[in-house]
Parts: structure tokens; sequence; C-alpha cells
């Protein structure tokens, strides 16, 4: 179970291989056709590392592959039943996905109802464009990047000029590097 990417590399994860204080803890991830591989594999495999249940979610069952060919994953569960289970912490993957589930009404709802129950949500590059789809930025502030400051602006978020900014239950994140 060594993670590549832990801090402190393969001595300190292999030091590291019983860490489960997040056992008990569920975790959905939300992706699409056409996802960032990088932003949907790592989370689920250091969250899972650490002993999160990890759930991969998408408006269908249908597998979803990767926008540059690297892979594809397997859908746990679809977004509108999604919706009716209990999570503690959602990520939402950018990329051409974002762009392709802020249309889906299941996904929308999935992640508004979260998000007004205090879930923690963490969104990733341009899968900020699914709050303003779902009319939920207003009051909010969200780490942007120059190019995506006014489409928050304009929808009554707050756009922060920052790799990473957390305003109550949403830690928005405006690049994937």
């Amino acid at each position: 179970a060594i993670v590549a990417w832990f801090n402190g590399g393969e001595a300190a994860a292999k030091a590291h291989t019983k860490d489960t204080y997040l056992k008990g803890k569920k975790v959905a991830v939300l992706i699409d056709q056409r996802f960032d591989y990088r932003q949907a594999k790592y989370p689920r495999d250091r969250l899972s590392h650490n002993g999160a249940d990890i759930t991969i979610v998408a408006n269908s069952m249908t597998e979803c592959k990767e926008y540059r060919g690297v892979g594809s994953m397997k859908v746990d569960i679809g977004a509108q039943n999604a919706s009716n289970e209990r999570y503690d912490a959602i990520i939402l993957t950018g990329g051409w996905a974002a762009d392709t589930y802020r249309g889906y009404p299941d996904v929308r709802t999935f992640i508004n109802k979260n998000l007004k129950n205090g879930t923690l949500i963490a969104s990733i590059n341009w899968a900020h464009t699914a709050f303003i789809d779902g009319n939920s930025v207003k009051g909010y502030s969200f780490a942007c990047t120059p190019g995506m400051a006014n489409d928050i602006k304009n929808a009554g978020g707050t756009p922060v000029l920052a790799a990473v900014h957390r305003d109550r239950n949403l830690v928005t994140c405006a690049r994937d590097e």
C-alpha cells in the first residue's frame, strides 16, 4: 500500500501503512465522461489508504473514461441514488467532466443538498461551474483563476485569486497542479 505522493516518500509511506484515521468516513468522488484521472485517482487512493470508504459517483452507471485516454473508472452509484446517501465529504473533479455533469439535474441536486447539509465539499479546478449552474454560488467565496473569477462573481459568489480557499464547508482549489 505504498502511496507515491505520500509526504516523505516511500520510507514515510511504509511507516504509515497502518494509518486509518479516516476509518468509518464515507467520501464520494464525483466524475463523468472526460474526467481528469489525476483529480479522481489520487484523492481516491490517498483517502482509501487512510481508511475512508470511497464511492465513485457519476450521473449514470456507465464506466467513465478519462479525457486523455489514460484510463477509466467504474462508477459505484448514480447521482440520483447518491443523493439519498450520507457522506462525510465529497470531491468534485474538474476538467471536461465538470462541463458535462453540471448540466445534469441529479448531479446538481446531489451537490446542492450536501452543501446545504454542511457536508465538506472539495471542488477542484473547473468543478466550481457546477455550483454556478446549481444556483448555489451566492454567499460563498471560491478560489479562482482570473479566467473563472467573472463567472463566480456574475453568479453571486466572491472570487478569491488564490490556489486554495476554504469558506465554511466548501474547499475550493483553483488549479490541479
